[in-house]
């Protein structure tokens, strides 16, 4: 019966770890590169349908900006995913290596590009104290019925 309790647990712990990042990408600039972007089917990083739960295979999210050069005019673009910081997974969405490789094959050049990892700051959709507290209630609750 303890070994139950201890996996029931364990689960809920697993399931409040969990990661939401938004995914999403959007050029700003004008609108030369919408109809490229587009293809991608990804929302707009503004969208209320731009967050994802991140599989357990992500401890982070990322959010990559781009200038890129198309028909002679300059956009930035913006893309945004989750990211295993073990790198034993890759990236879900399009990050400055996914956007290079991609944006070629539509005659567009990616000149400057950034990876940026975070747990906040306009990349997770929750901030991680949020996290710590609910696997804190859990634990708490956890503990008044099984102990």
């Amino acid at each position: 019966m303890r070994v139950l309790a201890v996996l029931t647990v364990v689960c809920l712990l697993g399931a409040s770890s969990a990661i939401k990042c938004n995914k999403c990408m959007e050029a700003s600039g004008g609108d030369g590169l919408d109809a490229i972007i587009d293809t991608y089917d990804l929302n707009e990083c503004d969208s209320v349908n731009a967050t994802e739960t991140c599989t357990s295979s992500y401890d982070k999210c990322y959010s990559s900006e781009a200038k890129v050069t198309y028909d002679s005019d300059t956009y930035t673009v913006t893309s945004r995913g989750c990211y295993d910081s073990t790198k034993k997974v890759g990236v879900s969405g399009w990050d400055c290596g996914t956007l290079k490789t991609s944006l070629a094959v539509s005659s567009a050049e990616v000149t400057e590009c950034a990876d940026k990892y975070c747990d906040t700051d306009n990349c997770d959709s929750y901030s991680s104290s949020v996290s710590v507290m609910a696997s804190s209630l859990l634990l708490g609750v956890a503990a008044l019925f099984y102990l």
